[in-house]
């Protein structure tokens, strides 16, 4: 009985053993159609985060100029000004947040991108490493 159990843990180790070593050396490979799949992703990602940014900062000088826009009306001789490009504060800080929110939606998809590609490369090697202690 203690033989059983000695082959046993002798077999799932050697087993371990040979998978830890298919995996150091397998770190290499790749996968095509996985790859190829993800780059697209971060491709789209980063495109549509980079319009949805060049847009907002579009609207966003828009409506900073228009902002500073006043009319001055006369009526019976009376100046008054009337800064009605004011209304459009709430517009202005709603735009400078979102693009802020895109600034750091950009810089997310970055690392993302930055990590995958650096752990495409060590995953494997890191499980090995794991299976043998």
């Amino acid at each position: 009985m203690k033989n059983k159990i000695i082959s046993e843990k002798m077999a799932k180790a050697c087993v371990a053993i040979s998978l830890a070593v298919v995996l150091f050396f397998a770190s290499g490979t790749r996968i095509p159609v996985l790859e190829t799949h993800t780059d697209q992703y971060f491709i789209n990602a980063i495109t549509k985060a980079g319009a949805a940014y060049a847009a907002c900062r579009v609207v966003n000088a828009s409506v900073s100029i228009l902002k500073e826009s006043s009319i001055q009306l006369e009526p019976a001789g009376v100046g008054i000004s009337l800064a009605l490009g004011q209304a459009l504060d709430p517009i202005d800080d709603m735009t400078e947040r979102l693009s802020d929110v895109l600034v750091t939606a950009i810089t997310a998809l970055g690392v993302q991108k930055m990590v995958y590609e650096i752990s495409r490369g060590l995953a494997l090697k890191m499980l090995s490493v794991l299976l043998i202690c």
